[in-house]
């Protein structure tokens, strides 16, 4: 509460008032500059590690507070690869999520096209006019003839009662060869970005410009960095690299471990609860506070 009110008090904006309590005084808070979001999710679960190591607590201790569920990214990755368990309070995981899965399922066609659900998830994102009767013919004709849904998609001209359907799932498997081709060449970034321009995905979210489009927005920077992030730190990056590091991701989090687990969740999610140890991540300007806290003159 002394470091609160001692931040608080230069909203010279605000009035005067101070918060206070009868406990005795705790520990000093500890503060911690680093330059990205990678590093500072890498330090608190080499610290979180340290303290259960030495049996100073326990995993379901430690919580850490952020402003915006797509700041939890960098600390999935971290915890899974530190195998730190953990549990994300009040979000969704970050490969859960609509866009992401979106965007995963187009990668996961373009590497080899063998995961029919994928395949059929984004067959129609964007919209091609491909009607559930014209897929549901595919599926049949797919399972009689024993192949991936993919490959049926491929021999569309063959499919009977498929009609003036055939042109446009031609036409998408057209793209996803294009794609594929040029992801031999180009960085998993890159391609992320060039299926966003070019399916148009990125710009009916900005068009829908809503608090849910700008943050499924920030979702896809996020993917967009996690690729950036991986082909720089990889020896020798690949699209099924990339996709085998992040589905270790989300197979992890779907596994329950009993309560021993480290929390994740936002500032307000935990307002009223109280933790052993507590990290504040992203406390800088544009984040916590937010831009808008930054401008708003009426506040």
């Amino acid at each position: 509460l002394n470091v609160a009110n001692s931040v608080i008090r230069h909203n010279k904006g605000r009035k005067e008032k101070s918060l206070w309590t009868e406990n005795e005084k705790g520990k000093l808070v500890n503060f911690m500059q680093y330059e990205s979001g990678e590093e500072e999710a890498f330090n608190i679960g080499a610290a979180i590690l340290n303290e259960v190591k030495e049996k100073k607590a326990h995993f379901r201790d430690f919580a850490i507070l952020y402003r915006t569920n797509v700041q939890s990214r960098a600390f999935e990755d971290r915890f899974v690869s530190a195998n730190i368990p953990y549990k994300l309070i009040g979000g969704v995981n970050f490969y859960s999520r609509k866009e992401i899965k979106d965007i995963m399922a187009y990668l996961k066609t373009i590497a080899n096209a063998s995961d029919d659900l994928a395949v059929k998830r984004i067959i129609n994102i964007p919209r091609r006019g491909i009607g559930n009767t014209s897929i549901g013919r595919v599926d049949d004709y797919a399972r009689v003839n024993g192949l991936t849904f993919y490959e049926a998609l491929t021999k569309a001209r063959e499919i009977p009662g498929i009609g003036s359907a055939a042109s446009k799932i031609e036409g998408f498997v057209t793209y996803i060869r294009r794609l594929r081709t040029l992801s031999r060449e180009t960085g998993v970034e890159e391609l992320i970005g060039m299926i966003l321009k070019e399916t148009g995905y990125a710009q009916e979210l900005i068009d829908e410009d809503t608090d849910e489009s700008r943050d499924r927005l920030a979702n896809l920077d996020e993917l967009i960095s996690k690729a950036r992030q991986y082909m720089l730190g990889s020896d020798s990056p690949t699209l099924g690299g990339f996709l085998e590091e992040t589905a270790l991701v989300a197979e992890i989090d779907s596994m329950e471990n009993g309560t021993e687990k480290v929390l994740l969740m936002t500032v307000h999610s935990a307002k009223g609860l109280e933790f052993e140890h507590v990290y504040l991540a992203g406390m800088e300007d544009g984040l916590f506070p937010g831009f808008h806290s930054i401008f708003d003159i009426d506040q």
